[in-house]
């Protein structure tokens, strides 16, 4: 995992997670003097303005298992004289001893689908915020990625648990089971605005196919007949999607939760 998200440092920020974390920004509508943790907080684009957001009186601590995304982040927070603290390791893997500190919010943009045992690590999670304090998060859709659906009726198949397009918060009533499971109370699940839309041909469909089936994040690295199982439903699936001109057309987007840790408070399926 290091690995394959220290390669693609120098290119993140090319991506749509730029849009993406204007709008998490918002969603986690900081406040002068606040405490923020960005869990997998990548090159920093979240970490980075919410400093701003938070002024002299406040504290961000981005967090990630990637060195090679942590050093962008810190060259980015230099240049912008943004003083945040960033701490290379394993958001699932924390601990009191890695947090001494109650945070009033917490962040973690497109990376919670990537993660192995999500209710126990946003448990843990919630144990690093105060009384009331708030998490926004997203989870990928299966629906909208056809690699992210094939990886996960091939799992289905052959009985195996993945963190590609797996997690059960596919839909938004699961995320909202999801904060439940981890004893916070969500406020909000709603979609996100389409942030991309890919359009391409067969060829670069199993390209990117092989990619997700060769990470280290992958069970299927070196089992052969697991590849070709989940090559025939790609052709399957890439045929019912493919449009008259030859192409398969993918919207990207997510669905976004936003909860407490705190009692009474009701929750709704849509933001207000």
């Amino acid at each position: 995992m290091e690995q394959m998200f220290g390669s693609r440092a120098a290119s993140y920020d090319n991506a749509f997670h730029r849009q993406m974390a204007d709008d998490y920004l918002e969603w986690i509508n900081l406040e002068p003097g606040e405490t923020l943790i960005d869990m997998a907080c990548g090159t920093g684009l979240i970490s980075i303005p919410a400093k701003r957001l938070v002024g002299p009186a406040g504290h961000v601590l981005g967090i990630d298992i990637s060195g090679g995304m942590l050093a962008e982040a810190r060259r980015k927070a230099q240049a912008a004289a943004a003083d945040v603290t960033f701490l290379q390791d394993d958001v699932s893997a924390l601990s009191a001893a890695t947090i001494p500190f109650q945070a009033d919010a917490i962040t973690c943009a497109a990376a919670f689908t990537l993660l192995q045992n999500p209710v126990p690590t946003l448990r843990q999670w919630s144990t690093f915020l105060k009384p009331g304090g708030r998490i926004v998060l997203d989870v990928g859709t299966e629906s909208s990625r056809l690699t992210g659906q094939v990886m996960a009726q091939v799992a289905r198949e052959l009985r195996t648990d993945i963190s590609y397009g797996s997690t059960r918060a596919q839909l938004a009533e699961a995320l909202q089971l999801l904060f439940e499971d981890a004893g916070l109370r969500p406020l909000h699940v709603f979609p996100s605005r389409v942030y991309r839309t890919l359009e391409y041909e067969i060829s670069q469909g199993l390209e990117r196919l092989d990619l997700t089936l060769s990470a280290p994040t992958s069970p299927w690295k070196t089992n052969a007949a697991a590849r070709e199982r989940a090559t025939e439903i790609y052709l399957e699936e890439f045929a019912k999607r493919m449009g008259r001109n030859g192409l398969v057309r993918e919207d990207v987007w997510f669905y976004v939760g936003v909860a407490v840790k705190a009692d009474g408070v009701q929750s709704s399926l849509a933001p207000e």
